[in-house]
Formats: C-alpha cells, sequence, structure tokens
C-alpha cells in the first residue's frame, strides 16, 4: 500500500496505517513515498487553460518552492503532466513567470513541472515537506520510504542518515537524468538494495526521445546490482477510464513481469481510476501467466 506524500496530509498518516493494518494485517506492506524536492504547482485555485501559442502567467507562490523562478531564463523549457504539457519561459519578473504554451490542455494544481535541459541537483534534496511527513511516519508501523528525486550519491546517504535508528527501508527512486548517468547510477546502486524506476518523472527529465535507452540502461544495471527494483507509471493507464486495458499495456506488463523486477507501483489506476478492482484482478491473472 502506497502513501503520496504528495496528496496525503501528514497528521493523517498513523491513521491511516491503523486502517491498513486493521483491514489488511500485517501482511501487507505500507510505502509513504516523500515527494522530495520535485517542484509542483501550488495554490492554483483553478485549472490553468493552456492554449498553444498563448502566454499566461504564474507567480513565485504558486510553486512549491518559492525560488524555483530564480532558476529560470527566458527561452527555457519547462514540462508537466510527464511531459504531456509544454511551456516555455517567456519572461520572469521579481515574483511571477510568464509562459507561452506549446501545446493545449489544462495545467493542474500540484502537478510536477520539469527543466529537461537544466540540473536542479543544488536544491535542497529534502523540502520541509518531507521532512513533515516523516516525522509524523517515522512512530508508525512503516515499512518502507520513497525517496524522491535522488540525483547523488550523497542524497543516498541522507535517506539512510534521516531513517537511522528506524525499522524503514528506504526506496530509492532512480528518475532524475543526473541519477541515470552511468557513473552516478553505479555509486547509487552500491549504497542502497531496493529501488524504483519513475517511467514518467524519468521521461519528463531526459526527453521523450531519450528516455527508452534511458529507462532500458538503468533497469538493466539496477537488475544487475542484485537489488530489489520496482517500475512504475502508466502500467495501465487506459484503465483511469475503461475496465480492460489496452494490448499494449497487457503486452508491457508481461515483458517487465519477465525481467526480473519484484514488483510495480500503481498510482492513477487505483488512486483516481473509475476501475481499482478490476485493475488489481487483471494484474492477479496477468501475473500468473508471466510466471
Amino acid at each position: 500500500m502506497r502513501m503520496n506524500g504528495a496528496h496525503v496530509r501528514p497528521p493523517d498518516i498513523p491513521k491511516a496505517v491503523g486502517l491498513i493494518r486493521e483491514h489488511c494485517g500485517r501482511d501487507a506492506k505500507i510505502l509513504v513515498d516523500l515527494p522530495g524536492n520535485k517542484i509542483r504547482t501550488s495554490g492554483l485555485l483553478q485549472n490553468v487553460a493552456l492554449k498553444n501559442g498563448e502566454t499566461f502567467e504564474l507567480e513565485s507562490r504558486n510553486f512549491s518552492y518559492p525560488g524555483f523562478i530564480d532558476y529560470l531564463k527566458a527561452g527555457d523549457a519547462v514540462t508537466s503532466s510527464d511531459g504531456q504539457l509544454s511551456m516555455a519561459v517567456e519572461k520572469v519578473h521579481a515574483d511571477r513567470v510568464s509562459f507561452t504554451a506549446l501545446c493545449d490542455g489544462e495545467l493542474l494544481n500540484n502537478k510536477g513541472l520539469h527543466l529537461p535541459a537544466k540540473s536542479l541537483a543544488h536544491l535542497p534534496f529534502l523540502f520541509d515537506r518531507d521532512r513533515e511527513i516523516l516525522k509524523h511516519a517515522l512512530p508508525c508501523d512503516i515499512d518502507y520510504a520513497g525517496f524522491s528525486f535522488i540525483r547523488t550519491p550523497e542524497n543516498v546517504d541522507e535517506a539512510h542518515s534521516v531513517l537511522a535508528g528506524s525499522a524503514m527501508t528506504p526506496i530509492i527512486k532512480l528518475e532524475t537524468k543526473e541519477g541515470t548517468e552511468p557513473a552516478a547510477l553505479d555509486a547509487i546502486l552500491k549504497r542502497a538494495s531496493t529501488f524504483l524506476i519513475d517511467r514518467g518523472d524519468l521521461a519528463s527529465e531526459v526527453g521523450m526521445t531519450r528516455f527508452p535507452m534511458t529507462f532500458n540502461r538503468t533497469l538493466a544495471k539496477a537488475l544487475a546490482s542484485g537489488g530489489k527494483v520496482f517500475v512504475a507509471t502508466q502500467l495501465f493507464a487506459s484503465m483511469y477510464e475503461h475496465n480492460l486495458p489496452h494490448l499494449s499495456e497487457v503486452m508491457e506488463f508481461h515483458r517487465l513481469a519477465r525481467t526480473g523486477i519484484v514488483g510495480i507501483q500503481l498510482s492513477e489506476e487505483i488512486a483516481i481510476g473509475k476501475h481499482p478492482l478490476e485493475v488489481l484482478k487483471i494484474i492477479a491473472a496477468l501475473s500468473g501467466e508471466a510466471a
């Protein structure tokens, strides 16, 4: 069971853990997934309608890290919603940013923003929200803590440090351009035993065309390290709306299941999808076939 730290209220964590244990017992493993230093939209009272070629503005308070605007300059490309939305920085003001939309769509509140061409390695590894989540989660009966946006081996060391003395195992998320470069990846894999490759964030970081090569190389190295490896993002995206998956999703699940990964992470399919039980039934049936 995964609790997404980007959407859960930290004081609600003990109650959620209690409910899971009451209904599922100790056999259910629980993950609290820290949002990390991912920049998200914040404080948007309504969706921002994007029209290709038109401009719009976001204020500094509309970013989860207000200092984010200091990293922007005119011409920078920014993506959101796992790369499905794209925009360009038109002008950076003292307290706001003007963007030009490069597509049609809707920019939602609490959605991640990426700067594919820039490194954000100098951002704090853990934001205040991560530490607040850990304050409420550490006393609870939780098995795993997911550490997002690992960019350097030192980030892994910090993850171990904040969990020192607890029974929680860190899950190191491989989802950044810096963290999946060969030298950094080799060092990161030596420092932990459980990993998760988030395909959506990784694609947003490295770009859609470089993603397949980067994902396959990262997966192969992570599996070769001997650690446990999970894969996340859009495994059954069509089931947000439909009660059966696309054949391409079935084939991709079957392929992944045979690589040696220990599990997949579901998100929207369960959190906001219309057919969560059907998703689980499909996975159970396919897992038997892929064994």
